[in-house]
């Protein structure tokens, strides 16, 4: 605040009252004077050691708040969590279990009562007998992986109910549900009922599904593409993430082939089920 109008003034003037001894303390009285007087001059809050002591009270009530509320809410929604996660997994490795059990029962069925080679690789599971030995470690990391897998996109989920539980929580992931989703909900019941229902099934086509109006049919069809084009990109991205979940599915089920059928004839990229087939075929 040295050079400032309020300093000069406020030192200037009370110099002439006090002691040569007391200067210092002057000094350090028109600095803080000054310091209020110039907030007050640019419009700013001016602080006292009243405000100061109850941000220090609000400081205080919040931590005891935020302490209440991590070990009656937080922690406990946690643990939930973790148990349900832990206990739907091994649900999941289970159902696993149970499905590669199942395929092995039918497979071993039609080869043996229908004499069927196993599913076309019926000289590939009779010569690669080694291969069998190999299946139950295959088994053992298909569960280990869908385990925690699994585990993971459940505590996502639960992490995504508590944070709804939870009222400052709730109030702000619903403010976020709505901006993402509202334009998506609009897009979308404008292309089902007012594109589809609306103009495309009504007004262009007859009752036997054929085009009436083939001029109005060439102006709308264009608007059609360039209207359903960001509809087409939140449906590509909900592709991706069903094609995701669908992948890791079939990854983990050893008894079902995750390559094209031909490219495994030709190069038994899947050895996971090449190995399930061997186990077959030596039963057989």
């Amino acid at each position: 605040l040295n050079g400032t109008v309020p300093y000069a003034m406020l030192s200037t003037a009370l110099k002439g009252f006090v002691p040569n001894g007391t200067e210092a303390v002057l000094e350090s009285v028109a600095r803080f004077a000054a310091k209020q007087v110039w907030a007050a001059m640019n419009n700013k809050t001016i602080v006292t050691t009243q405000d100061i002591a109850e941000a220090r009270a609000k400081w205080a009530e919040s931590l005891r708040n935020t302490r209440d509320l991590c070990r009656n809410v937080v922690l406990p929604l946690a643990y939930w969590g973790l148990v349900q996660s832990k206990v739907g997994a091994l649900a999941y490795v289970c159902y696993l279990v149970w499905c590669i059990c199942k395929t092995f029962r039918a497979k071993l069925s039609e080869a043996i009562l229908h004499g069927k080679s196993v599913a076309g690789f019926g000289e590939q599971s009779r010569e690669g007998f080694f291969e069998a030995t190999l299946f139950p470690g295959y088994v053992y990391s298909a569960c280990w992986l869908s385990f925690h897998v699994v585990q993971g996109l459940l505590l996502l989920f639960f992490s995504l109910v508590a944070l709804m539980i939870i009222d400052d929580t709730r109030r702000w992931c619903l403010v976020k549900l709505e901006a993402a989703l509202t334009p998506l909900v609009i897009m979308v019941l404008i292309k089902a009922l007012l594109f589809r229902k609306g103009i495309f099934e009504c007004f262009l086509l007859d009752g036997t599904r054929d085009i009436k109006r083939h001029w109005f049919y060439s102006i709308t069809f264009p608007a059609f593409i360039a209207c359903n084009f960001i509809v087409g990109l939140y449906y590509g991205v909900a592709r991706a993430g069903i094609a995701v979940v669908v992948s890791l599915w079939r990854c983990s089920r050893v008894d079902l082939l995750v390559v094209p059928r031909d490219l495994q004839k030709k190069m038994n990229l899947d050895m996971a089920y090449l190995s399930f087939l061997s186990v077959v075929g030596l039963a057989e």
